[in-house]
C-alpha cells in the first residue's frame, strides 16, 4: 500500500463515520421533537384544567397569593437576621 491509497481509505472511512453520525443526530433530533410535542400537549391540557378550576373557585388564587406572601416574608426575615 502506498500513502495515496492509505489516505483515500482514511478519507472514505471518515466520510462513512460522518454520515453515520449525521444519521444518528437526525434520529435523536426527531425523537426530541416528538417528546417536546408530547410535553406541550400535556402542558396545554393541564393549563386548561387549572383555568377551569380557578374559574370555579377563585378563592384558591387568593389562598395561593397569601401562602406565597407568607413564605416570602419568612424567607426575607431569615435572610435579614
Amino acid at each position: 500500500m502506498n500513502d495515496a491509497s492509505i489516505g483515500a481509505k482514511a478519507s472514505e472511512a471518515a466520510g462513512a463515520i460522518g454520515a453515520k453520525a449525521s444519521e444518528a443526530a437526525g434520529a435523536v433530533s426527531a425523537r426530541a421533537a416528538g417528546a417536546a410535542d408530547a410535553v406541550t400537549s400535556k402542558a396545554s391540557g393541564s393549563a386548561g384544567s387549572v383555568q377551569a378550576t380557578t374559574d370555579e373557585r377563585p378563592e384558591l388564587l387568593v389562598g395561593g397569593a397569601f401562602a406565597g406572601g407568607l413564605l416570602l416574608a419568612l424567607l426575607l426575615k431569615r435572610l435579614g437576621s
